[in-house]
């Protein structure tokens, strides 16, 4: 995995849509929940606080993240070059970068009866772009895993984003950022296509504020799976529970604050699968 030159601004920008990603708690009946792709712990030490008689289980395949995780939970934070850790952070919470760890423990939770809700949360995305596994290699994890429920939260568009942008907002885009960061703005268009393509220009949006950290977050792709086809790789085991295709109000607000422009596409999903 590449490292990310400013992990607290990286894991900091990632917590601003916390409420946004608690969606599912009221939508599911779960004993347990995982969090696959963890990052620093900040949505599983928010879940805990909020229902401490759930149990809980951080996954994420970097170690650094699980360490930060666990001071998240008070245990001590250790540096060390170990790619497999694991840490029981409370009772209730289970922290591990060990994707066998984490097998068996599903296995357990299934024999005892268990219902699990497994939360994908702004990871499928990653998994895309630069994941550790294939992308086969995910979805085929996630099925054999088999929870009860899978609540999905990314950034995603319909297939209809694929279509010419606004020329207004386009001359916006390039009077302002294009001024301030136009080495930027050159190689984002090189990299990812030119801002009249609609596609291109919501990427930017969801992309324009990690400057920081666009050496790794702009050669991401945070739209590489658009909704219908995500739909088509769920497996007829599953049943959508829930879905919601939206627009973020924190970036819509974003985005008219620094360019004055109205930010047209569905961004995000909320989608929960249930086994049948």
């Amino acid at each position: 995995m590449t490292k990310i030159k400013n992990l607290d601004a990286y894991n900091a920008s990632m917590s601003k849509a916390l409420v946004d990603k608690l969606f599912m708690m009221d939508k599911v009946q779960a004993d347990v929940f995982v969090d696959f792709g963890c990052a620093d712990g900040t949505l599983l030490n928010v879940l805990n606080n909020l229902f401490p008689d759930k149990q809980y289980i951080g996954y994420d395949h970097n170690a650094e993240m699980i360490r930060a995780a666990a001071y998240k939970f008070g245990v001590k934070k250790e540096e060390g070059d170990e790619k497999v850790i694991s840490f029981r952070a409370k009772k209730n919470v289970l922290l591990t970068s060990d994707h066998l760890e984490l097998w068996m423990v599903f296995q357990g939770l299934k024999k005892q009866g268990l219902k699990v809700c497994l939360i994908l949360s702004s990871v499928i995305h990653e998994v895309y772009s630069y994941g550790p596994e294939t992308v086969k290699g995910f979805w085929d994890r996630i099925w054999a895993l088999a929870p009860e429920f899978i609540a999905i939260r990314d950034m995603c568009v319909s297939q209809t984003a694929s279509r010419p942008s606004d020329d207004i907002i386009v001359a916006r885009i390039r009077q302002t950022f294009g001024k301030t960061h136009p080495d930027e703005l050159t190689a984002w268009e090189a990299q990812w296509g030119t801002l009249e393509e609609n596609w291109s220009l919501t990427n930017f949006f969801l992309h324009y504020r990690y400057v920081e950290n666009s050496d790794l977050e702009w050669k991401e792709n945070y739209l590489p799976l658009n909704k219908e086809a995500l739909l088509k790789l769920v497996p007829k085991e599953y049943f959508p529970h829930y879905i919601n295709h939206y627009t973020l109000p924190f970036l819509r607000d974003e985005v008219w604050k620094d360019f004055g422009v109205q930010l047209q596409e569905r961004t995000h999903l909320q989608l929960i699968l249930r086994k049948t």
